[in-house]
């Protein structure tokens, strides 16, 4: 499940809160980590768990950018639900990378939160959802495996 590149894994443009283009290349850096979140607004879990990733982001906005992951039914679910969202979002439009994505991490439950160091490329963990809910001031973060 190696990742090559950043670009390679979500395109070259994610969306901003306010629907802009952002350049996947600006996601990178060293101490970075990538914050892949997948949900849809039709799953409670999902809609729960949003607020405390909110929360737990900004406290950590210098070391984690969130990228959110859609598995809404549709574009009103995904712009409802989105627009709670403070952070960047796979076009509800690119279903093919959304559906490659959720393949590559074989997502089976929502909500799921994968963290990749956006250096080095290694997938820090699978699912972090239980680690935000046990550590929500990032206390030790990124967490060891």
């Amino acid at each position: 499940m190696g990742i090559n590149s950043l670009d390679e894994l979500l395109g070259t443009t994610v969306l901003d809160s306010k629907k802009q283009q952002v350049p996947v290349t600006s996601l990178g850096g060293k101490g970075k980590v990538l914050g892949l979140f997948f949900a849809a607004r039709w799953n409670p879990q999902s809609c729960g768990f949003t607020n405390h990733l909110i929360k737990f982001q900004a406290r950590l906005k210098d070391r984690l950018q969130v990228v959110f992951v859609s598995s809404d039914e549709n574009i009103q679910q995904w712009n409802n639900f989105q627009a709670k969202m403070p952070w960047l979002a796979v076009p509800f439009t690119d279903r093919q990378r959304l559906a490659a994505l959720t393949e590559k991490f074989d997502v089976k439950s929502l909500p799921t939160l994968v963290l990749i160091d956006t250096s080095s490329l290694v997938i820090l963990h699978e699912d972090a959802c239980d680690m935000v809910m046990q550590d929500p001031t990032g206390a030790t973060f990124p967490w060891s495996s």
